[in-house]
């Protein structure tokens, strides 16, 4: 965690910080509390945080998406367990594109076919201002998490980290000038710091 808070404070140096967007990883969080802190000295204790965290939306579908793909292997092995998370994953996706009406459209053809008129509805109730999008993607949330009861228990605890971390998932459909994802910067590392030159910054207590 220092050593995150340290490169974000000389990288952040001058500039104006409204939003940080990272991966799942926990390091994060205290990273970024530290950096406030430093920034804003007078901020009350408990005060809202003035810079958002948008966790990385595409991680977090890997990461479910991973935690899934291990639970189907475990259920093969096991009677009467859940076999596939395919609508799962398609319903995690849908969280993070309602505000992209083309990703819905492919979203939707990965989920069963009864889902239909449900996604129309919610499409719907975001069209006329009756919900936001960002509302409307906790709802699907919520409707994800209802059948959590058939889930590994694997598949469970990922649900209940990002339900912990809902808010800071989803600050982009609010604020369409905070990235959705870390793609570009991930991107621009992988460019300039490929995995032959990142090893030789390794050491005892990691890069």
């Amino acid at each position: 965690e220092a050593t995150i808070a340290a490169f974000w404070t000389h990288a952040f140096a001058g500039r104006s910080l409204a939003a940080v967007v990272t991966d799942m990883d926990k390091k994060y969080e205290p990273a970024l509390d530290a950096v406030v802190q430093e920034r804003f000295p007078a901020l009350p204790i408990g005060a809202p945080r003035p810079v958002l965290h948008q966790y990385c939306t595409v991680h977090a579908q890997r990461y479910f998406s991973r935690e899934c793909r291990e639970a189907e292997r475990s259920a093969r092995k096991q009677e009467g367990r859940k076999r596939s998370y395919d609508a799962e994953r398609a319903l995690l996706r849908l969280c993070f594109c309602l505000d992209r009406p083309e990703a819905v459209a492919l979203v939707r053809e990965r989920l069963p076919a009864d889902h239909g008129p449900w996604v129309d509805r919610l499409l719907a109730r975001i069209a006329v201002n009756e919900i936001t999008p960002r509302q409307a993607s906790r709802e699907v949330f919520d409707f994800l998490c209802r059948g959590r009861q058939a889930y590994a228990r694997r598949v469970v605890k990922v649900l209940e980290s990002y339900r912990a971390k809902w808010e800071d998932l989803t600050h982009f459909y609010d604020h369409p000038d905070v990235p959705r994802t870390s793609n570009a910067a991930e991107g621009l590392f992988s460019r300039t710091n490929p995995e032959r030159v990142k090893r030789r910054f390794r050491t005892a207590a990691g890069v």
